[in-house]
């Protein structure tokens, strides 16, 4: 597997392990002192600050069942170290419809032979400003 598909596929056991409750498979994708952001809600920072998120997180996945879908990926790499720049899409299983619809920026880290997200911001599509960026 190529280092862009390694990347890809851990972006995918992200999205699944959130999906089913699955928090210690998650926090295993994460380096120690990984930090997590996601506008006002963090940053989270180190594995002690990520467990106390995990708690966050399954209380918001509890409210209502709903996938997750990463698409439309941009890794740039540069030895052990690289960015992703990708589009996060949630989708409720009650109504089919996106509820959430946003872009994350991440960095990751080779790690003991695989490789692992330091650094996940993600920020949220405001429509209004969506509009107003889009060309004429």
């Amino acid at each position: 597997m190529t280092d862009r598909e390694e990347i890809c596929e851990l972006m995918s056991r992200y999205c699944w392990h959130v999906d089913h409750l699955q928090w210690d498979q998650w926090l295993d994708l994460f380096t120690m002192d990984a930090i997590w952001g996601a506008g006002d809600f963090g940053p989270f920072k180190g594995r002690d600050a990520m467990i106390k998120l995990t708690r966050s997180l399954e209380k918001l996945v509890k409210q209502g069942v709903s996938r997750h879908y990463i698409a439309n990926e941009v890794i740039e790499l540069d030895g052990d170290k690289g960015t992703l720049r990708a589009y996060i899409m949630v989708v409720s299983a009650e109504t089919q419809l996106v509820k959430t619809l946003g872009e994350y920026e991440i960095t990751v880290a080779r790690a003991g032979g695989r490789w692992l997200i330091r650094t996940l911001d993600f920020f949220r599509i405001n429509p209004a400003r969506a509009a107003e960026a889009a060309p004429a």
